[in-house]
């Protein structure tokens, strides 16, 4: 008797993001949802889960900063994030913005917004 080897598992990745050191702060960066997928939650609980990590290794939200394009500000704002002026952001992110306001401008025909992490409920 012949034994079947188990079909390998595909997997896909269809969301990514990450919570980096910025300085003495912290920058919530990468967030990427598959085009198909978005306006499904998943992105909301992706930040949600990054967040939730952050604060399990002793940070608070306050230190956690991001850029996005002026367009995408309602969805951070949903999850806690206000719009701050970039001279409130840390040295490295005001550098940041100063490069990447000129490639949002030219490629994507948008401003950048600088955001903060402004609190956010723990409880579900």
């Amino acid at each position: 008797m012949r034994s079947l080897k188990p079909a390998p598992i595909r997997a896909t990745i269809v969301a990514c993001g990450q919570i980096r050191p910025l300085g003495d702060a912290f920058e919530l960066a990468s967030l990427f949802v598959e085009p198909e997928l978005r306006g499904s939650g998943l992105g909301s609980s992706l930040v949600e889960r990054l967040l939730d990590r952050h604060a399990e290794e002793g940070h608070g939200c306050d230190d956690v900063y991001l850029l996005t394009l002026q367009r995408t500000t309602g969805f951070y704002t949903r999850l806690g994030f206000v719009q701050i002026d970039v001279t409130e952001a840390p040295s490295p992110m005001q550098l940041e913005y100063s490069i990447g306001r000129q490639v949002a401008s030219v490629f994507a025909g948008d401003s950048l917004a600088v955001m903060k992490c402004a609190g956010r409920s723990l409880t579900k």
